[in-house]
């Protein structure tokens, strides 16, 4: 950007160049009338035409690069696999993927889940799973967001977590009534926060299971 406003700085130099030359032409040659004094009148004001010029032009291609920036600038995605964001929790955080610490990670992302930090997503099955298999519910289920009540009794399946083979079969469940959500995905931004901000304080916050 900086390379195109010097070549657009030396073009308008140019161009008043070329410009006091006519000036002078006019003068010369002694066309009168409102033709001379338009001309000289330019000429007595053309640095600060030159300079509105150039700050005009300055800002026009300032606020098109920042168009184009915004346009290229990567979008994050809307969701993001609970087990992707379990694995990469459990690098960040030391955890030990064989002890009983992902039951107290799993206990914090509820509680992240109930204050709002991170929200959750998953196909709704209102009296469980019945004879339906996961892949037809995802096949034909839209994702829908997890209220955040849902978290007062809901539990995470802690035992995908050991397995991490697919998020399919990720379930959180109440331990009162028949509706659960599988599949679940996570707003990869806020996780993304919460784990870096949040996560530790809270898990230190949780008495370590025995």
């Amino acid at each position: 950007m900086w390379a195109l406003v010097k070549r657009g700085w030396r073009f308008l130099l140019e161009v008043h160049s070329v410009y006091g030359l006519v000036v002078d032409v006019v003068g010369v040659l002694g066309v009168s009338g409102g033709l001379t004094f338009f001309a000289h009148y330019l000429g007595e004001h053309s640095g600060a035409l030159l300079a509105t010029i150039f700050v005009v032009t300055a800002g026009v291609l300032f606020v098109g690069s920042l168009a184009v920036m915004g346009q290229r600038a990567p979008q994050l995605p809307r969701r993001k696999p609970l087990l992707q964001f379990v694995k990469t929790a459990i690098e960040q955080l030391g955890i030990n993927k064989e002890s009983l610490e992902l039951l107290t990670l799993a206990q914090a992302l509820r509680q992240a889940g109930s204050d709002g930090a991170i929200n959750f997503f998953g196909h709704a099955l209102s009296n469980g799973l019945g004879t339906l298999t996961r892949e037809f519910v995802a096949r034909n289920q839209l994702f829908v967001e997890i209220p955040r009540e849902f978290f007062n009794d809901g539990r995470i399946d802690v035992l995908e977590f050991t397995r991490g083979d697919d998020n399919l079969n990720t379930t959180i469940y109440p331990l009162s009534g028949s509706k659960i959500f599988i599949n679940i995905q996570v707003n990869p931004e806020q996780a993304r926060i919460w784990l870096k901000r949040e996560a530790k304080d809270i898990m230190r916050a949780i008495p370590k299971h025995n």
